[in-house]
Order: structure tokens, then C-alpha cells, then sequence
């Protein structure tokens, strides 16, 4: 992971070293497309050999941690994308994660590559171009299109909403005029004063009328007293018949009462039969369960003892099978040991066999090749000895010749020891190093045999020595074959098995279980007999208990028949049977008695009666007559009321009229000055909508920007050139101008395009601060001298208090030597940073 802090540096590298790949990468992650491919298929980015690649760039924007994925596989030829905002998914698709991108750059690919980040062989693309691509970039990096889009939609929002709120305002006008106009005709249909005096007169014929039915009312109100004394007159009379019925009950109940002392003591003795039944009855089922339960007890004990027996029996027939095997167990340890140790002797000596083997047939395979590689040498060597014999004797010659050139007449022959006499020779040309080269390689390879000869006879040793030791290793294993064999059938006369201590292990274990179960068995069996005697002793108390309670229901039954004669006899004297006094017995006389009351009632009778006979008196009209009054003079107070009614809603109305007229005619006021205001608004918004839609406006806007740019160019140009070249902008698109003297950019030598193009690209980045945090250049300064590079350098760490990333990639030692901060790209992926 390469991390990019605010400040200068410089990406440093051989050519080749991957440089040029760290920013393509930026470009490729940030809008799909890189400079070195364009637009092309992603598959150009996949390493030769590679099933993918991927690419991941984390960036912050406005606040928020942006990271984009991107992905190419070549397997399905497919590109994928994902993009984060802060560390969730915003877009997953390409063509979105593309759209998302671009909207959060706020730059175009084209912008982007010639103003923030300038590609190799691309430095000076925005000082050669046309005037409107320049604006373009304008708008699109410095003043962006969207956003002088936007002032024109809000203006244009601006507008329809002034327009709307101007054409509502005039129709509330127009609307408020007529309904003025309409309360205006009300007001004037019915005056206030008319109204005012018809209600007066109402007011006093309703006042009249009441009077009359209060009188009325009156009348009817007594007749409705004379209905009520009647009414509860006639339930005083019902309630005297009701009081002679209980006079007769009360009687019945004091005579029930009387013989109430026996009926209880009759009740008593059914209740105590009761229980002792019931006692009789609850001893008899638990004397039918500790009966059940010791049958089931002497079975389970039955079983549990049959059990016991049965288990001795497997005990005894395990003991004597553990005995047998421990036995045999014990006879074959030796003899299972000695296996044992064969086993493992046969094993080691098989393996060291086919370790033998192995090597054999190593030696072989070597000992032919060596035999072949001596055949191949003495053939190289029989071919090389024919030649050297063919030219000894030139040598030999030549070699005379040589001597003969030293020597003078009469000296001694250093080979033959003779005199030697002078004699003229010819110039013998031959070529002596080869003839030396042939002897020296003939003695190399007499070399190389003797020593592939030896090397044979070694193998051939060792060839014998591993045979022999093979041989012998056979016949071991073979002699142990046979005494495993011998070993193998004396176990088997013997009874051994493999398993005999594992079923030894198992038999123990089966018997341990059988005495455990056994133990367990007679314990069991000493509880349950213990729990019967238990039993067998509670069942002979409940015996004891049961006899006890039927001699007891025997004396309660003998009681109870004789109080209940008795209390039939008492009854059949006051002529009540049974279940007549079974519910007046129960009953309580009251308080006061049925006489009493039925005394009070009488006086209370006749005291009713000369209160209707005098209410009748004084009352001189029917009931009918006063109902039939009070229903006329009802309905003609509810005309009159509702006639008084109308007269007043409408009074209100009127009056609600007048005001709502002048609370209008105020408003309307105040909704004619708004309705000027609106439609002086929608004037002015119509003006400044033309005005930003022309042209000319958008290049005043594009001229403004790009004279700082200019400025600030020119300002970094007299720096860089000591006041030779500067900057000028015209319809065509920028201008150089050397001196007085104007120059195209493209006529411009390489040092110059570049120092010109740099200070055009700097100025932008410092004029787009807040814009983008970032400038890149990558490779411009390889056409710039000495003098230049370090003018460059000098200007470009000054960018250092813009706080941006600002990175300049080159491979030229000389240039890193003005910077700082360096990230070191070496072959292979290796970065550093220093």
C-alpha cells in the first residue's frame, strides 16, 4: 500500500521501473479509462501471464473517505468496479461506479489530464489548445459548467416561481375586487335599522305568550300531582294484600322454628355418619393399594432373586474363560514377543533391501552411462589423434625451421646434436596454435578417460559390493519368513489369537459389571423386603381401623333413625310435612312483624285519599283541555322564536358583511402593493436569466479566470526565463510572446514549451486550491538544462505551501537532487520512500 502526503516530492526510477504505472493507476481507479491504453479494453493492464488485476484507491473529497475497487480478469474478460464512502457501498456497477466518480471529481477525464495531472509526452496539451477546449476546461476544473448550470436553473426556478406567485397574486386580486362587490349588493338587500326593529317587536308578543303557558303549565302540574298520590295509592293497596300473604308465612315459620332443635340434631347425626362412611370407605382403598403394592413387591423380588441366580451362573462361566486365555496368554508371551521382534527385523530389513535396490540400479544406470560417455571419448579422441597426426609433421618442419633461423654454420644442432651447416630455407608458413590447441585437448581427454575408467572400475566395485550385500539381505529376510512360520503354528496349536488381550480386557471388564449388577441386585432385593414388612404392618393396622369405624357407623345409624322418628311424629302434630319445614326451618322472622307494617299501611291509605279529593278541588280545566293549550301556545312561540331567529342570524350577517368589506378593502390594499412587487421581480429575474444564458457572458466569466491564470503564469515565466517569455490570451487561445515578438507554442523549442507549459500548470493548481488536492507531472523535465532544472525545482517546491499532493515523476538523478522527499520505484514493485 503507497500512502501520498500533502507536500512536494518526487517519484524517482530507471526507465521501465513502473513510475509512469503508479499514476496511470490513479487515473484508471478515478474514471475507468488511463492515459497509456485510453480507451481501450482493461485487458491492456493485465500482466502477460496473469489471471487479473486490481487496482484499490482510497481519496478524501468534501469531507468524506472515498475508496474505489476496480478489477479486470481475463478469465471471462470482464471489469468489475465498487465504490465506498466512507466504508460503506455506494455504486457496485461499472457504468455507476463510473457516473458516481465523475459527479465527485467535478473534473472530466480531458481536464483532469491537462491541467491536475499531466501525462508523459502531454505537459504542454493545454498550452496548444484551442481557445474553446481551454474554456471548457475553465468551466469544467476552475468555474464548472454544472455549476454556472445551476445558477441559471435556480434562476430560472427563481423566475417561474416570481411569475406564479405575480399571476396568483392577480387572480386574489381580481377575486377579492368581485367579492367586495358581492357583500356590497348583500349589504344593501337588507338595512340594519329594519332589522333591528322587527326584532324588538317579536321579542315582546314571544314575552306574552310564555306568560300564558306558565299558567298553563301550572294546571297540568297538578294533574300531575292528583296522578302521582293515585299511583302510590294503589301501591299501598298492593303492598296490604302482600303484607296479609306474609302474616300467614311468618306464621309457618314460627311453628318450623320450634322444632328446630331436633331437626339440628338430626342434621349432626346424618354428618357424622357421613364421615365414618367416607373414613370407611378411603381405609378400604388404601388397604386395596398396600395390598396391590406387596404383590408387586414379591414378584419384583421373585424376579430380582431369579436374576441373581442367573448372573452367578455368567459369573462363574467368565471366570473360568478368563482363567483359560490368561492361560494361553501367559504360554505365548515368548513366543509373541519373539514375532514381535521378527516383524520388526523383517521390516527394517525390507526397507534397507529396497534401499539397496534403489542404489543398485543407480550404479547400473551410472556405470552405462559412463561406458557411454568412454565410447563417445574415445571416439572424439580417435578422431582428434588422426588429425594431430596429420599435422605433426608440418609442425615438426616448421619447428626446424625456427631452430634453423638461430643458427649459424658450424654451430651445434640443438636436437641432433651435429654440426649444422648453414643452408638456405624458405618461409615456411603454419599455424602453430593449432596444432598446440589439438595436442592440449588430446591430453585433456586421455585425462578425462583415465578418469572415467577409474570412475568404472569404482562403480563396478561398488556394482558387486551392492549385489553381494543384496543376496545377503534376501536370504535373512527369507530365514525369517520361516521361523515367523514355525512361530505362527505353534501359536495357533496353542488356541492364540491376535485379540487375546483385548478379549481378556473385555472379559474383566464384562465381569466386574456382572458382580457390580449382582451387588446391586441383592440390595435391591433387601430394600424391597424391608419396604414389604413395612407394608404388611400398615395393612394390618388400617384392619384394626376399619373394624373400629363400622362398629361406630353401626351406633350412628341406630341414633340418627331414632331422631329422625321422632321429628316425624312433632311434624304430623302441627299438620307440616318434611320438605315443607326443611325450607321454613332455615328462614328467619323479621324485625318487625307482618302486622305491624300492615297497621302503618292503613293510616298511610286513608291519608292519600284526602289529598287527591282536595287537589281535585282546586284545579278548574281538564287534562285535555290544558294539554291542548299548552301544545298551541308551544307551536306559536317556536314560530315566532324562529322568526325571531331568522331576523337575528340575519342581522349578523349583515353585520359580518360590513366588516368582512372593510377587513377585504385593507387587504386588497396591501395585496395590490405585493402584486407590484412580484411582477417588478419577475422583470429583474427575467433580465438576469437572458443575461446568463448569452455568451458573452460566459466568456467574461472564462476571461476573468483566465486572466489570474495568466497573471500568475507570467509572474512564475519571468522567474523561470528572467523575463523573456510571458503569457497572453486571445481568441485562437494562448499566446507566447518572446520579448515583443509573438510565437506560436508549437514553434517552441522542447526546453522552452516545457518551462512555459509547467508555469501554465502551476498557476492552475494554485489558482484551483479547494478544487483539487492533488498535481501530478510525469516525465516533462528531461528536455530542460542544467540552469532550467534547478529554476524549475526552485519553483516547484514553493507549491509546498499550497498543502496539496504534489508529485513530479523523472528518471534523472540530476533532477532528484533539488528535492527532499523522494519515493524510490524499483524494478519488481519494490517503493521506498527517502
Amino acid at each position: 500500500m503507497l500512502d501520498f502526503k500533502d507536500g512536494v516530492f518526487l517519484i524517482l526510477g530507471q526507465n521501465g521501473a513502473g513510475k509512469s504505472s503508479l499514476l496511470e493507476a490513479i487515473v484508471f481507479s478515478l474514471y475507468g479509462v488511463g492515459v497509456r491504453y485510453g480507451k481501450r479494453s482493461p485487458l491492456d493492464y493485465v500482466r502477460s501471464g496473469a489471471d487479473h488485476c486490481q487496482v484499490k484507491f482510497s481519496f478524501l473529497r468534501g469531507g468524506k473517505k472515498y475508496e474505489v475497487v476496480r478489477r479486470v480478469r481475463t478469465k471471462d474478460r470482464s471489469s468489475e468496479a465498487v465504490l465506498f464512502v466512507n466504508d460503506r457501498i455506494l455504486a457496485s456497477q461499472r457504468s455507476l461506479v463510473d457516473e458516481k466518480l465523475k459527479e465527485i471529481m467535478g473534473a472530466s477525464y480531458e481536464s483532469f489530464t491537462s491541467t491536475f495531472f499531466l501525462p508523459q509526452g502531454m505537459v504542454s496539451s493545454l498550452l496548444t489548445a484551442t481557445r474553446s477546449k481551454i474554456n471548457d476546461i475553465v468551466f469544467d476544473v476552475l468555474f464548472e459548467k454544472k455549476k454556472l448550470a445551476k445558477v441559471i436553473e435556480k434562476v430560472n426556478d427563481a423566475f417561474k416561481d416570481a411569475q406564479r406567485d405575480r399571476d396568483e397574486l392577480l387572480r386574489r386580486v381580481n377575486e377579492m375586487k368581485d367579492e367586495i362587490e358581492r357583500l356590497d349588493s348583500h349589504i344593501k338587500e337588507t338595512p340594519l335599522d329594519l332589522l333591528e326593529s322587527e326584532i324588538k317587536n317579536l321579542d315582546r308578543q314571544i314575552s306574552s305568550k310564555e306568560e300564558e303557558l306558565k299558567s298553563v303549565e301550572r294546571d297540568l302540574q297538578m294533574h300531575s300531582q292528583i296522578d302521582s298520590l293515585e299511583k302510590v295509592l294503589r301501591s299501598k293497596v298492593d303492598e296490604r294484600k302482600t303484607l296479609l300473604i306474609l302474616l300467614e308465612e311468618e306464621r309457618k315459620i314460627s311453628s318450623a322454628k320450634s322444632l328446630e332443635l331436633p331437626y339440628r340434631e338430626l342434621l349432626h347425626a346424618s354428618e357424622s355418619l357421613k364421615k365414618v362412611e367416607s373414613n370407611i370407605e378411603k381405609l378400604q382403598v388404601n388397604r386395596s393399594k398396600i395390598q396391590q403394592e406387596l404383590q408387586r413387591l414379591e414378584e419384583e423380588v421373585r424376579k430380582a432373586s431369579l436374576e441373581i441366580s442367573q448372573c452367578d451362573a455368567v459369573v462363574q462361566e467368565t471366570q473360568k474363560e478368563i482363567e483359560r486365555l490368561s492361560k494361553i496368554d501367559e504360554q505365548c508371551e515368548q513366543l509373541v514377543e519373539r514375532s514381535s521382534n521378527l516383524k520388526e527385523r523383517r521390516t527394517m530389513l525390507e526397507q534397507h533391501l529396497q534401499n539397496r535396490k534403489q542404489d543398485l540400479e543407480k550404479t547400473t544406470r551410472r556405470i552405462q552411462e559412463k561406458k557411454k560417455e568412454h565410447v563417445e571419448l574415445e571416439r572424439e579422441l580417435n578422431s582428434l589423434t588422426e588429425e594431430f597426426e596429420r599435422v605433426k609433421s608440418s609442425a615438426i618442419l616448421w619447428m626446424a625451421d625456427q631452430i634453423a633461423e638461430e643458427l649459424q654454420d658450424g654451430d651445434r644442432c640443438p636436437v641432433c646434436g651435429g654440426t649444422y651447416k648453414k643452408r638456405s630455407v624458405g618461409k615456411f608458413e603454419y599455424d602453430l596454435e593449432k596444432y598446440k590447441q589439438i595436442r592440449e585437448t588430446i591430453e585433456k581427454l586421455k585425462e578425462k578417460r583415465a578418469q572415467i575408467l577409474t570412475e568404472l572400475e569404482n562403480l563396478s566395485e561398488t556394482d558387486r559390493k551392492l549385489n553381494e550385500e543384496f543376496t545377503a539381505v534376501q536370504q535373512q529376510l527369507r530365514q525369517i519368513e520361516l521361523e515367523e512360520g514355525q512361530i505362527s503354528q505353534k501359536l495357533n496349536e496353542l488356541g492364540y489369537t491376535p485379540q487375546i488381550k483385548k478379549k481378556l480386557r473385555e472379559l474383566n471388564v464384562q465381569l466386574q459389571k456382572l458382580l457390580m449388577k449382582k451387588s446391586a441386585l441383592a440390595a435391591d432385593v433387601s430394600k424391597k423386603e424391608a419396604t414389604k414388612q413395612q407394608l404388611q404392618l400398615r395393612l394390618k393396622e388400617l384392619e384394626e381401623d376399619l373394624k373400629a369405624l363400622v362398629e361406630e357407623q353401626k351406633e350412628l345409624t341406630s341414633r340418627k333413625q331414632s331422631v329422625e322418628n321422632e321429628l316425624l311424629l312433632s311434624l304430623t302434630k302441627i299438620g307440616m310435612d318434611f320438605e315443607t319445614f326443611k325450607q321454613y326451618v332455615v328462614k328467619d322472622l323479621p324485625a318487625v312483624s307482618a302486622q305491624e307494617r300492615l297497621s302503618r299501611i292503613d293510616a298511610e291509605i286513608g291519608q292519600l285519599e284526602s289529598q287527591i279529593e282536595q287537589l281535585k278541588g282546586s284545579v278548574k280545566k281538564s287534562r285535555e283541555e290544558c294539554q291542548r293549550m299548552e301544545r298551541s301556545l308551544r307551536q306559536e312561540l317556536e314560530v315566532l322564536k324562529n322568526q325571531r331567529d331568522q331576523k337575528i342570524n340575519r342581522r349578523a350577517i349583515v353585520k359580518h358583511f360590513m366588516e368582512r368589506k372593510e377587513e377585504l378593502s385593507k387587504q386588497l390594499e396591501k395585496l395590490q402593493e405585493r402584486f407590484e412587487e412580484a411582477r417588478k421581480l419577475s422583470s429583474i429575474l427575467s433580465m438576469v436569466r437572458e443575461t446568463l444564458a448569452a455568451r458573452e457572458f460566459q466568456s467574461y466569466v472564462a476571461n476573468t479566470v483566465l486572466s489570474e491564470i495568466v497573471e500568475h503564469a507570467n509572474h512564475l515565466l519571468d522567474f523561470l526565463t528572467d523575463g523573456r517569455f510571458s503569457l497572453s490570451i486571445d481568441d485562437s487561445g494562448f499566446v507566447v510572446r518572446d520579448g515583443i515578438v509573438k510565437r506560436d507554442a508549437n514553434g517552441l523549442s522542447g526546453g522552452e514549451k516545457t518551462l512555459v507549459s509547467i508555469a501554465l500548470a502551476m498557476s492552475i493548481a494554485e489558482q484551483a486550491t479547494g478544487e483539487m488536492e492533488a498535481f501530478f507531472i510525469d516525465e516533462g523535465f528531461s528536455s530542460l538544462d542544467s540552469d532550467n532544472k534547478l529554476k524549475v525545482a526552485d519553483a516547484l517546491k514553493r507549491l509546498e505551501r499550497l498543502n496539496k499532493v504534489i508529485g513530479f515523476v523523472t528518471h534523472e538523478p540530476e533532477f532528484a537532487d533539488y528535492f527532499d522527499r523522494k519515493l524510490i520505484v524499483e524494478k519488481g514493485g519494490k517503493l521506498r520512500w527517502t
